[in-house]
This record gives structure tokens, C-alpha cells and sequence, in this order.
């Protein structure tokens, strides 16, 4: 009966400690939900927005003491910077291709009646997610 009892709690232990507490919902952008600015600490310092109640009182933050940010934290705002790269990465490409589509368009067949004027603006703006990527040196 003890060895039963005394094997039942450390299965106990083990899945309360599995069970964690889920991480903070996030955006890039500012709304009435999410109103607290964040910037993460990594390599890219992108700027997040979480929701204050939440993110205060989730057991990452409060060992969020002062510069030091806990392991919990960086881990979590690795995860925010690999989606913010992944996000801008794929607005890129599809700006590209949508820009490569419109020139195509504009060159018509075999070039005849090609507006050139149009392809070269077209082709000289910028994309503001590239331009985003570019500032943080990540190639495209």
C-alpha cells in the first residue's frame, strides 16, 4: 500500500509539473487588448505588444528583475522574434512576386508596347517589409 501511495504522488509530481502555464498572447501591433509595448532582448529588438494583466502577472515576468530577464523570457521572446521575421520574410516575398506579376503585365508580349517608364518605377520602390528585414541585417 505505501509503495502504491508513495508511486501515485511522484506520477502526481510529474504531471503537475508538466503542466505549465501557457505563454502570454502577443501582437505586433498595438490595440486596446494588447496596449503594453514590449521590445525584445534578442538579436533583432522587434517591439511586441502583450496585454498588461496578463503579462504582469504571468510567472515569466515577475522574474523579469530590472536588465535580467529570465530564461522563461528569452525563450519566449525568441519565439516572438522567429515569428516576426517569418511574418515580414513571407510579406516580402509575396510584395515580390505581386511587383513581378505587375511587370510582367506592363512588358506585355515579347516586349512589344512595353511601358518601360512604369516597369523601372515599378521595379526602384521599396517594399517596406524588405526594407524592415534589411535594417536588422537579415538577406532576403
Amino acid at each position: 500500500m505505501f509503495l502504491l501511495l508513495a508511486f501515485s504522488n511522484t506520477i502526481f509530481d510529474l504531471l503537475s509539473s508538466a503542466v505549465s502555464t501557457p505563454d502570454p498572447s502577443y501582437q505586433f501591433a498595438e490595440s486596446s487588448h494588447h496596449s503594453l509595448a514590449r521590445t525584445t532582448g534578442g538579436r533583432f529588438k522587434v517591439q511586441y505588444f502583450v496585454n498588461p494583466q496578463q503579462f504582469t502577472t504571468h510567472p515569466m515576468s515577475t522574474s523579469d528583475s530590472g536588465n535580467a530577464r529570465s530564461p522563461q523570457l528569452q525563450r519566449f521572446e525568441k519565439g516572438v522574434e522567429e515569428r516576426w521575421v517569418n511574418w515580414k520574410y513571407s510579406e516580402c516575398v509575396r510584395s515580390k512576386e505581386i511587383v513581378e506579376r505587375q511587370v510582367e503585365n506592363l512588358r506585355g508580349i515579347f516586349g512589344i508596347g512595353a511601358d518601360w517608364e512604369k516597369i523601372d518605377k515599378l521595379r526602384k520602390e521599396t517594399i517596406p517589409s524588405c526594407e524592415e528585414l534589411r535594417k536588422k541585417d537579415i538577406r532576403i
